[in-house]
């Protein structure tokens, strides 16, 4: 039997949806992972190798390869997106078939009029999130080699010739920004996607493959690594404290520093206003 008129000619969920310029893919979807992940290979093996220090903790090793992943993947494989999302359902390039592949899992990734809050959190992710995170990788690598260069002491003001206790300081920051922006959008898109699942069914094909293997396992992996670096972050922080404790240095207080610059302008004063009464 033929299909009848209200078969849909694409494989996506809903059935309902409307892709007239749907174009299916050629790639296979077995290789579609593998393909994704093959070209980000070289950045990731030359960062462990060259880049990172060999004494360098397993724990920051994996969250630096972890903030280049993020970032590559923001800016090429997200920003392609970004670029071409109207055109992706009926494109026959590489990274449209890799993103067609993947809404299989995700259908408001091809929707067009684009959906309000996909498009959104995405442009944001390009934009802000994936450059912030090969920032903060750049500034890792600087910070790791600097700290075991030899001969090098550690000056919690940034003065001296190894100073770089400020610098680890800010990067440390940007880790906890790059973790709660992950956090951040992973819960919104597992929460509006559970959402509409309620109203209409949801927007992923019901294959344990699509649900479990892609949405789920696709995303969690970003939850939990801004968890962990989260609280990473945090006993970072206190150790940076505890050293700047323990080294006797203490931060500057700008309230008693204006105090003490208003004290001398008063002294300075007073000591003019009296020698010009003498002269009188």
């Amino acid at each position: 039997m033929g299909n009848s008129p209200s078969s849909p000619s694409h494989p996506y969920h809903p059935p309902t949806l409307s892709l007239p310029t749907y174009r299916p893919p050629t790639l296979s979807p077995l290789l579609a992972p593998l393909l994704l992940l093959l070209p980000l290979l070289p950045p990731l093996i030359l960062l462990n190798t060259h880049l990172l220090p060999r004494t360098l903790p397993t724990p920051q090793k994996l969250q630096t390869t972890w903030l280049l992943l993020s970032g590559l993947l923001h800016i090429f494989f997200e920003g392609y997106y970004i670029r071409h999302t109207t055109t992706i359902i009926s494109s026959p390039s590489y990274l449209a078939q890799l993103w067609k592949e993947y809404a299989l899992s995700d259908s408001r990734y091809i929707l067009s009029p684009r959906d309000p809050f996909v498009y959104p959190i995405e442009l944001v992710t390009v934009a802000v999130t994936g450059p912030l995170c090969l920032c903060v990788v750049a500034g890792m690598v600087w910070v790791y080699w600097e700290f075991r260069a030899p001969g090098r002491t550690i000056d919690v003001y940034g003065e001296g010739e190894g100073g770089k206790m400020w610098l680890m300081g800010y990067l440390v920051v940007g880790k906890a920004v790059v973790a709660t922006a992950h956090l951040w959008g992973v819960a919104l898109y597992f929460l509006t996607a559970l959402e509409s699942k309620e109203k209409h069914g949801g927007w992923s094909r019901p294959e344990w493959r699509y649900e479990v293997g892609y949405f789920w396992m696709g995303n969690l992996p970003w939850g939990a690594m801004a968890l962990w670096m989260l609280y990473t972050c945090i006993t970072d922080i206190q150790k940076l404290i505890f050293t700047a404790v323990l080294s006797g240095l203490r931060y500057p207080d700008p309230l008693s520093a204006h105090c003490d610059a208003c004290s001398r302008l008063r002294r300075k004063k007073l000591k003019a206003h009296a020698s010009g009464k003498k002269m009188m």
